[in-house]
């Protein structure tokens, strides 16, 4: 008995060092609320980017656990950084995030 608990102890251990999840979340423009499609969605510490879609979505799957900084870039739009943190093994929802326009500056 005394064996089967100590190989589900490191069973659990084993899976939660090396627990990945997915991170999502839609990137929109303020102000218009429109989808910002094509933007790069980057997960700095990892160095994994993605692309967002026509409705301004993005998935970034296989994301290891940590304190993490996700940064979204599009042409003409200041640059949206962000600390997170991901836990777990469930996909992380950020959200919508919003790109200012950089000409709104000017």
């Amino acid at each position: 008995m005394r064996k089967k608990v100590l190989l589900a102890l490191a069973l659990v251990a084993s899976l939660s060092v090396g627990a990945q999840t997915v991170v999502r979340g839609v990137v929109k423009i303020a102000g218009t609320n429109e989808p910002a499609s094509g933007a790069v969605v980057t997960l700095q510490g990892q160095q994994v980017s993605t692309v967002t879609d026509s409705q301004g979505k993005f998935v970034i799957d296989a994301v290891q656990n940590g304190d993490e900084v996700i940064t979204i870039v599009l042409d003409n739009y200041d640059v949206e950084t962000r600390p997170i943190t991901i836990s777990g093994l469930e996909p992380l929802d950020l959200g919508v995030m919003s790109l200012s326009s950089a000409q709104d500056e000017l």
